[in-house]
């Protein structure tokens, strides 16, 4: 019976490691967006904003503006902003992230939108791309549009966010994050994933692809 134990035990501590993994944090860098029709200043503080929104996802380890400076200056590399997903990647080389957001913000008729793009910087492909407009311009993107478009960002990194707004059944993957976050739930995890590698079974995460989306703001 002992013996058991001690492997029960051993099992819940790499258990913790796996979910560890399951949970482990997106390194993320948000290059400025390029103002189309907008001031240089307008862009710098909505992209800014939208750093701020990002990093209040504890999944998301996200690199602050000054610090990408330093970064690239070092790196002796100047431009910051980028406008085609070559660059992207480049910078997000430089950084050491996984990820890296570009895009831009312009003005169209009454409408003033933001796009963002999510490149793959092992990949250099674009894993989703979002679009907000809003009729309230520079005030709107600050009230609702910066809100809405790091929304949809955390959406297609993380999909099981959105089931928090549904009443389907929770994919196991929520569960076990959910488990790991609460702290003392690391245990209950641990003697989970122990009592099913014991009892032989197997569980796989379902991963759906995120559509391309457009949001329309009043």
């Amino acid at each position: 019976m002992r013996p058991l134990i001690v492997a029960i035990c051993m099992l819940s501590v790499l258990s913790v490691g796996l979910c560890a993994q399951d949970v482990s944090n997106v390194s993320l860098a948000v290059s400025d967006l390029v103002p189309l029709g907008v001031t240089d200043h307008e862009a710098a503080i909505i992209s800014e904003q939208l750093r701020i929104e990002l990093m209040k996802t504890p999944m998301i380890q996200l690199i602050e503006r000054t610090q990408m400076e330093e970064i690239l200056k070092e790196q002796g590399f100047q431009q910051l902003g980028c406008t085609n997903n070559a660059c992207a990647v480049e910078v997000g080389q430089l950084l050491g992230v996984r990820k890296i957001v570009v895009g831009s913000i312009g003005t169209a008729g009454s409408y003033t939108l933001v796009t963002a793009r999510i490149i793959d910087v092992s990949t250099g492909k674009v894993i989703v791309s979002e679009s907000v407009r809003d009729r309230g311009g520079i005030d709107g993107m600050l009230n609702r549009g910066v809100q809405e478009i790091s929304r949809l960002i955390n959406v297609a990194l993380f999909p099981e966010l959105e089931e928090e707004n549904t009443d389907a059944p929770k994919k196991n993957t929520r569960l076990r994050r959910a488990l790991v976050w609460g702290g003392t739930g690391a245990v209950v995890v641990g003697a989970g994933v122990a009592a099913l590698l014991l009892s032989g079974e197997n569980g796989h995460d379902d991963v759906s692809n995120v559509p391309n989306t457009r949001i329309d703001l009043p």
